[in-house]
């Protein structure tokens, strides 16, 4: 089966609740759709079960119809994180490491997920669509489609290849692709394991420390427009759409 958009993702730790529900009061504005799609709205919170917060993010998906109008169904998935792990830092990479293993976060089989963290905003309407239509065929298949950083160059290390040509981690992951997930385990975990480095990055690492897999493989690392990490919000929406009219969302960068 050609891979297709199954998840929105969206990681978040408790403390930054409130993000969410402000994200969602913007995405009133730039409503997700044109009709409703198969596409599950999955809010992974960091820290431990809690049916108290799982119960009003429930309420606050049936009560809004322009998320209710858009996705097949919401889902709430705590991670149980705690300490240390439980922080901006370290939890992202510690979710999405689970995604490659876990199967109880998803309660149906995944396909391609739309990694969405809490400073990652829509700019135009429709952006559920066009995420679908970047995924759908004709598109070649792929295993990460992201954005460039597209901020300030002086933040990138001059030196540093992949630093300066990974995507940031606010992207599609086609992780219910096998080769993946193998890709994944294998050689990218074992990596992490003795690193600080954050997840998207290190996957860069691994994939430009080995030639044969570079030369065989590059192609299924793929950029799009649809997204941008600018970290930085546009002082004129208007001049940024006409700028860049594929892009739909923007990563800020800026929730610590």
């Amino acid at each position: 089966k050609y891979p297709y958009l199954s998840h929105i993702f969206i990681p978040i730790p408790e403390k930054y609740l409130q993000k969410i529900e402000s994200n969602f009061e913007l995405w009133k504005t730039y409503t997700p759709c044109r009709s409703k799609k198969k596409v599950t709205l999955l809010i992974n919170m960091s820290g431990k079960i809690n049916i108290t917060i799982s119960n009003a993010l429930k309420s606050i998906f049936e009560k809004q119809s322009h998320l209710k109008n858009c996705f097949e169904e919401l889902q709430v998935h705590f991670s149980n994180l705690e300490g240390i792990e439980d922080t901006y830092i370290k939890a992202p990479g510690l979710i999405f490491r689970s995604l490659f293993r876990q199967s109880d976060i998803f309660a149906r089989e995944p396909s391609v997920i739309f990694w969405m963290e809490q400073d990652s905003v829509p700019i135009k309407k429709y952006w559920l669509d066009s995420l679908i239509s970047e995924v759908n065929y004709p598109n070649l298949p792929f295993w990460i489609k992201g954005s460039l950083f597209r901020g300030n160059e002086r933040l990138l290390p001059s030196n540093m290849l992949d630093a300066q040509m990974h995507t940031n981690g606010n992207g599609l992951y086609n992780i219910g692709c096998i080769k993946f997930r193998i890709f994944f385990i294998k050689d990218v975990e074992p990596y992490l394991d003795d690193s600080l480095d954050a997840f998207d990055s290190a996957i860069y690492k691994v994939i430009y420390s080995n030639i044969t897999f570079y030369r065989q493989s590059l192609h299924l690392f793929q950029y799009t427009d649809i997204i941008q990490s600018t970290y930085f919000f546009p002082n004129s929406i208007e001049n940024f759409n006409l700028m860049f009219p594929e892009t739909f969302l923007i990563h800020l960068g800026s929730i610590k």
